[in-house]
């Protein structure tokens, strides 16, 4: 059994199934109470954190002391609470309620960066860890992060077109390739970092393509600044590490920056330059800011050179 993976792992979700769980034996009737019980529901001890956890999946305590992602400096940051009613929507509400729950936050003063970070990506996370909890069953977290994956849909335009001051001339040309690792499946983070990159003035190829051998082909015919590979599950790191490897020795850029992201990232932060990566992010406004910290020094060294 893998780790659990922090709230704030926002590139994607665990991918259980890789783990070797089958669904097959999961329990119907726990799912059902974990999903609708009463919130009083006696407490159960969790083997794997040493704390007590309520058997209600959604629980307000429970969810009330997740990893945040760090809040802005100024402005409203959704509440603990709030993404949990958030994440219990996503699989038992409907998209109409989802989206008064997105209206809400708007009207009283949170910024959809604030909405993406500090609901979105938790929502995403908890939705997972629910499934590693044998708290969810495979419908209702499928269900839950198609509604996620809906309402990023709705919200991206908008927020792509929150160009930052001066970003659109810092970053004009500058191009980043975001892809899950060969199979790799969920793409839900790698959305929201596309959402980050284009409203900080880049162009973004790839994200919503999970099929790895056309964005290698990308690599090879098309001119990247930056490539960003997302790995959900620890099991994966070796076929990262390969990816990565391909990317260096294919990439029309022969200077490429490859960053990486994603729950066995979180993990295993020190894994990062072993697997060949330049730098690593776990959400996209880190992200953002890693790449153009990356593509500026790698900038830099070519200036070097060329002198």
């Amino acid at each position: 059994m893998e780790q659990m993976v922090p709230t704030g792992a926002q590139w994607g979700m665990p991918d259980s199934a890789a783990m070797g769980r089958d669904e097959s034996g999961r329990q119907a009737a726990r799912c059902a109470k974990a999903l609708h019980s009463d919130p009083g529901d006696p407490a159960e001890e969790d083997p794997r954190s040493n704390r007590r956890v309520t058997t209600h999946c959604l629980d307000l305590e429970a969810s009330a002391d997740l990893d945040q992602p760090d809040a802005p400096e100024v402005g409203i940051w959704p509440q603990p609470l709030e993404v949990a009613d958030f994440t219990r929507i996503a699989v038992t509400g409907g998209m109409d309620a989802l989206i008064q729950c997105v209206d809400s936050l708007r009207s009283r003063g949170v910024t959809l960066e604030a909405i993406y970070l500090g609901v979105l990506g938790p929502s995403a996370s908890r939705l997972g860890q629910l499934w590693e909890e044998d708290l969810c069953d495979f419908t209702e977290v499928t269900i839950g992060m198609g509604r996620l994956h809906q309402i990023l849909r709705e919200l991206g335009p908008q927020f792509r077109s929150e160009i930052e001051c001066g970003k659109e001339c810092v970053n004009l040309g500058r191009r980043a390739l975001l892809m899950p690792t060969s199979s790799e499946q969920h793409t839900f983070g790698l959305q929201m970092v596309a959402d980050f990159f284009a409203r900080g003035g880049w162009d973004v190829w790839g994200a919503d393509t999970p099929e790895a051998g056309d964005l290698m082909r990308l690599v090879r015919e098309e001119w990247f600044d930056l490539v960003g590979l997302n790995v959900g599950c620890v099991r994966r790191l070796e076929l990262l590490a390969s990816d990565i490897r391909t990317i260096r020795a294919t990439s029309l850029n022969p200077s490429v920056c490859v960053m990486v992201g994603g729950p066995a990232m979180v993990l295993h932060p020190e894994l990062m330059e072993v697997l060949g990566a330049d730098g690593m992010a776990v959400d996209g406004r880190q992200a953002l800011r890693e790449a153009e910290r990356l593509v500026g020094r790698a900038g830099m060294g070519n200036e070097g050179n060329a002198a």
